[in-house]
């Protein structure tokens, strides 16, 4: 799907959870999103490199990099600090709220979360930044 400013934002979708991959694959595509996915933070990281997505869906616990890590230095280098990222989280105390802020995370949601809702978020969050 064509947007009126050029092509579909895209989207990485990184979780190490096949079937929430889907999910998410599933409600985006649907809305005519380009959308990658990622197993790990290495991937995701690499995913990034190669191309810069407009948002990135951020798992925080991954094999290997966790998604605090990976949202930290997406955020601190040049080409993709103005990603928005969502950090996804299966834990619901403050403290893990307070490290998706110190990691940069523009936002933070706890699973399980409704895919309708992040969808929403994210459509929102990238009409305001003109994608």
């Amino acid at each position: 799907m064509e947007h009126p400013v050029g092509p579909a934002p895209s989207i990485l979708i990184v979780d190490d959870q096949p079937d929430l991959r889907l999910l998410i694959r599933l409600t985006f595509s649907s809305s005519g999103y380009r959308l990658q996915e990622a197993a790990d933070g290495e991937a995701a990281l690499a995913a990034c490199a190669e191309a810069v997505p407009d948002a990135v869906l951020l798992d925080v616990m991954l094999p290997g990099i966790d998604g605090y890590e990976v949202c930290r230095r997406l955020k601190s280098d040049a080409r993709t600090r103005g990603t928005f990222v969502v950090l996804m989280t299966a834990g619901h105390q403050e403290t893990e709220r307070i490290r998706a802020t110190a990691a940069g995370a523009d936002r933070y949601l706890a699973k399980p979360f409704s895919p309708a809702q992040l969808l929403d978020l994210v459509q929102r969050e990238l009409e305001a930044r003109g994608r």
